[in-house]
């Protein structure tokens, strides 16, 4: 069965552009999303009077439209209109039900979508920068409406944590404990900043590490929809060196996957005015210049600002032409776009990139086999700001019930009260709550310390809520919960127990792993080469001889090694896992096994890293 890891424009659209992104911890490019035709290019541009108020009532005839200098003949100019309001399907609930949801409400013409990248990285903790991006950024929100779409992300938040919702009050309470980080090197939040530490270059690193997370963040949004999405980069700007070129080739690649994708991306440097702006201000410039966003810095009042970039993405026009030059070229094409009524100004991005034919000649790739793409879902880091990494496995219990095992790992080790000192884990009847009932517990909290388990049986197919909580020397560190319906390990003729990974880093560890006593079940699944690293599973079937194939697989799916498997007596099977041979990146445990004609598969995801 499963294991679990809690933690839990302004714009222009070619019409069959491919859509491809690179993706954060070894994860292969997105497929490949071709939209239409290959002839048709829709450009949606903002039109201002003098005021700065939306213009509307223009027709198709009060545009020129040149690309690459030769005038254009603008077709179609549909004015667009969105308030955070809903306009269809009214009777539809507008909470947010799933990740599958969130990006189906995305697509909608009536939805204005906003990522706030908050690059924590390359702000200042100074307490007046601080309170800058705090106060504005609520003043900010306030604009929006229930109809309205927002995510938040910070330059260590991978895609698969990010969490969508139209709850203003939810972003609010992430702005509120925001502070800058730059020039800071501790605390380490991630073993990824514990690499970065060791590198004589961290504060290039940390540029390229902001860039990449950017890149991946506006990649995954150009997928979402063909209407304009919009994303507010708060940041000084990560510095360019020539000693790390790879930044400006984030930067491109930024620029031509917001312009390809119609993602417009607005700056917010919030140092007042008067501040100097060494080094980022052009990356800064150039990401919202180049997108047609715009870029809010060196003012004491961006508020104004701010609130106008929400009103870039609610009213704006959608122009449409067919360009009069060789289509599927692949090139980079230049557009300027005025309007011919006196007393307005037209924003829109600087040009676009045109298919290449052998871009709309290519096939998609495969789909990903569902077991592997859920394998690499549940590879998800701890929720923001969570101090302690849980794991849960199942195996057989007394009669027809499930053995749960719970085992943890403190995520931010903090200092003085802030170190996580015990878990306390408790188990609700999810039933009771799911009909409103009063919350009843199925077994009371029970205390873990650092490096112990703790056991539960429980009723195979039982709807349950698990209450975990982070308690330090004298306070309560976190708290959350986690629902889920407990495993059913006997109906199947031949089942396989949740592999159990065992991690060892000091010889004494090593003595303990070879000898199988004292080490409790590694929470987390990421592993560093010089690491030592153990799997256990469990077979359950008739008696007979089992099967056991260990594959590793790459994150597309494609079998990279088999691994040497040893069988004790009882069904239990143990494999090392060779961590020492495998490059940086994302991959894929795949455990076979079979009994006579009976079958059982698990894959469990797990990552390389420096």
């Amino acid at each position: 069965m499963k294991g679990w890891r809690l933690a839990a424009g302004l714009c222009l659209l070619v019409v069959a552009v491919p859509v491809t992104g690179r993706v954060l911890g070894g994860q292969e490019p997105d497929v490949p999303v071709f939209r239409g035709g290959v002839q048709a290019v829709r450009v949606d541009v903002s039109v201002q009077d003098r005021q700065d108020r939306s213009v509307d009532g223009l027709t198709a005839a009060d545009f020129e439209l040149r690309e690459d200098g030769i005038v254009q003949r603008v077709t179609s100019a549909q004015f667009i209109r969105r308030d955070g309001t809903r306009q269809s399907n009214l009777d539809e609930g507008l909470a947010i039900r799933s990740r599958e949801h969130a990006e189906s409400e995305a697509a909608r013409e009536d939805v204005r979508l906003f990522a706030i990248f908050l690059d924590d990285y390359h702000i200042d903790k100074d307490q007046q920068v601080t309170l800058r991006v705090r106060e504005a950024l609520q003043q900010f929100l306030k604009g929006f409406g229930p109809n309205d779409l927002l995510v938040v992300m910070d330059p260590l938040t991978p895609l698969s944590a990010l969490t969508y919702t139209r709850s203003t009050e939810d972003v609010l309470a992430r702005v509120r404990t925001f502070e800058g980080r730059q020039g800071q090197l501790f605390p380490v939040r991630s073993v990824m900043e514990e690499a970065q530490i060791k590198s004589n270059h961290v504060w290039q690193i940390r540029a390229t590490v902001t860039l990449s997370a950017l890149e991946a963040l506006v990649a995954h949004l150009s997928g979402l929809g063909e209407g304009r999405k919009s994303v507010l980069f708060v940041s000084q700007g990560p510095p360019m060196s020539t000693s790390f070129p790879e930044n400006e080739a984030h930067v491109q690649s930024i620029v031509q996957a917001a312009n390809r994708g119609n993602v417009t991306i607005h700056a917010f440097d919030p140092r007042p005015l008067g501040s100097s702006q060494p080094g980022g201000a052009y990356v800064l410039s150039r990401l919202a210049g180049e997108t047609g966003g715009r870029a809010v810095a060196n003012s004491n009042s961006p508020v104004p600002q701010l609130k106008q970039a929400l009103a870039d993405a609610s009213t704006y026009y959608l122009l449409g032409y067919t360009p009069s030059r060789p289509s599927d070229d692949g090139r980079f094409h230049r557009i300027e776009v005025k309007s011919l009524r006196a007393g307005v100004r037209v924003t829109a991005r600087r040009g676009y990139w045109a298919p290449s034919v052998r871009e709309m000649t290519t096939a998609p790739a495969p789909p990903m086999e569902p077991r592997q793409a859920t394998a690499l879902a549940e590879l998800v880091a701890p929720s923001p700001g969570r101090v302690a990494d849980v794991w849960l496995g199942a195996s057989r219990g007394g009669d027809s019930r499930t053995a749960m095992t719970v085992a943890w790992e403190a995520v931010l080790a903090g200092s003085g009260n802030g170190v996580p000192r015990s878990l306390e884990v408790g188990v609700l009847d999810g039933s009771a709550l799911a009909s409103g009932g009063a919350p009843s517990w199925l077994a009371p909290p029970r205390a873990i310390s650092p490096g112990g388990t703790e056991r539960f049986e429980l009723e195979a197919g039982q709807r349950v809520v698990w209450r975990f909580t982070v308690k330090g020397p004298r306070d309560v560190l976190d708290q959350w919960e986690q629902r889920m319906a407990v495993p059913e390990l006997r109906k199947a003729r031949f089942a396989l127990a949740t592999p159990v990974f065992f991690r060892a880093t000091t010889p004494q560890q090593w003595r303990a792993l070879e000898s199988g006593t004292g080490l409790a079940p590694a929470a987390g699944r990421q592993f560093r080469p010089g690491e030592r690293v153990r799997v256990d599973v469990e077979s359950y079937g008739a008696g007979g001889a089992v099967e056991l194939h260990a594959d590793v697989l790459g994150s597309g799916g494609r079998s990279l090694v088999r691994l040497a498997v040893v069988e004790a007596v009882g069904g239990q099977h143990q494999l090392t896992l060779p961590v020492a041979s495998l490059g940086q990146g994302t991959y894929v445990l795949r455990l076979r096994a079979r009994e006579g004609d009976s079958e059982a598969e698990e894959r469990v995801a797990f990552e390389i890293i420096p």
